[in-house]
Formats: C-alpha cells, sequence, structure tokens
C-alpha cells in the first residue's frame, strides 16, 4: 500500500503519482518519458533528476502515447513496472 506516500485514492490519483514534467535545464542530460506504476513512486523524483526534460505519465498509465514522444522528442522512452503491474502493462488476464 503506497497511498502514505503518494495520496493514491482509488477514485483518483494525486500527488507524486499524477503525470508531472521536469525541466533541469541541464542541456548535456537526455530527455525522457516514463510510464511507471505505483512501485516506482518513492524514486520518481529522483529518476526524474537524471534528466534534462522528463515527463513522468500518471501513475498505471502504460499507454504508449505517439503524440508526446512527437512532441516532446525524447532520447529515450522508459517503462518502469513491477510485478504486480505486468498483467495491466501487457494486457494479460
Amino acid at each position: 500500500d503506497y497511498s502514505y506516500y503518494t495520496d493514491v485514492r482509488e477514485d483518483e490519483i494525486t500527488g507524486i503519482a499524477e503525470r508531472f514534467i521536469t525541466e533541469t535545464k541541464r542541456d548535456n542530460l537526455p530527455d525522457a518519458i516514463i510510464y511507471r506504476d505505483t512501485a516506482s513512486l518513492p524514486f520518481s523524483d529522483i529518476l526524474a533528476e537524471r534528466f534534462n526534460n522528463v515527463v513522468m505519465e500518471s501513475a498505471g498509465s502504460f499507454t504508449f502515447d505517439a503524440t508526446s514522444v512527437v512532441q516532446y522528442s525524447p532520447d529515450y522512452v522508459i517503462f518502469v513496472l513491477s510485478e504486480d503491474s505486468m498483467d495491466t502493462a501487457f494486457g494479460i488476464k
């Protein structure tokens, strides 16, 4: 249960679990779009600091968005998944 850290509720996603964009203004670092699950929330902000510009998609949102890739031109598209999210991310039932 990550709700203590993230304030994730069944009906809404708040706090660090929401989609956010960081711009560190360090052009020597790569840009990225990161899709993540709730298990990665404790280190999401730390991961975002390691890039120049990063789009952190909402926790649990694993739908690849080509529009974001065109808009942000990232060097990397990263999926951070725990074992618990494999079924959701890959549509396995």
